[in-house]
């Protein structure tokens, strides 16, 4: 039995990444309990090999303690902040940016992997996989890509979040998420002013020179 939960920023791939680790699994033939916010963990142990929650904040560590692995993604939080805002206009680029720091600060030292949104690779996911304890061919994981591939560019799922969809409840897709075709930096197509107001936040410009993204 393994628990594991993705958790923190937004807009950062947790979503492809909370599906990642699902199709890990189940390429190996386990069972899979994949929802957001699970909160009855242990009841769930008996049924399933796998219990997978993806959550972006919690009150309380405390939460986190129930499962063996942490993950948490990480992106440019520029390009992060394009794609929330396209998805929840009323928040603003400053905004999003400070909470995806927030969220990076309050989990990184309680995770066992920060994954990278740009190095997405054969690499990265054979590097999960050790972690996870899972053993796949190149070709598996091939097979992986481009099923999540398929899976973002699904016209069938559900437009906006709905958790009384069977699907949605499974993999935490929908077809809003795709935002940016998985392209980076395009953070460079905001207006100069825009850009200027971003880079100058001095939290904002060094945060992405730590996290060497400037």
């Amino acid at each position: 039995m393994k628990k594991i939960c993705i958790v923190g920023t937004i807009a950062c791939g947790s979503t492809r990444l909370f599906n990642l680790v699902r199709l890990l699994y189940e390429k190996k033939g386990q069972t899979v309990y994949s929802r957001w916010n699970i909160k009855d963990v242990n009841e769930l142990e008996k049924d399933y090999d796998v219990i997978l929650c993806k959550i972006h904040d919690v009150q309380e560590l405390d939460y986190l303690d129930q499962y063996d692995i942490k993950l948490m993604p990480i992106r440019n939080i520029l390009d992060a902040a394009i794609s929330t805002n396209k998805r929840f206009p009323d928040r603003s680029h400053v905004n999003i940016c400070h909470f995806n720091i927030n969220m990076f600060r309050k989990f990184q030292s309680n995770v066992n992997l920060i994954f990278r949104y740009e190095d997405f690779s054969i690499f990265t996911i054979q590097e999960l996989c050790k972690l996870l304890q899972i053993e796949l061919r190149i070709s598996e994981i091939i097979e992986i890509m481009r099923e999540l591939e398929t899976m973002l560019h699904d016209k069938t799922i559900v437009k906006m979040d709905d958790h009384d969809d069977e699907t949605y409840q499974k993999t935490l897709l929908t077809q809003d998420h795709n935002t940016s075709n998985g392209k980076s930096n395009k953070f460079i197509f905001l207006e100069d002013d825009q850009i200027e107001e971003l880079l100058n936040d001095t939290v904002i410009t060094n945060f992405l020179m730590e996290t060497k993204y400037l």
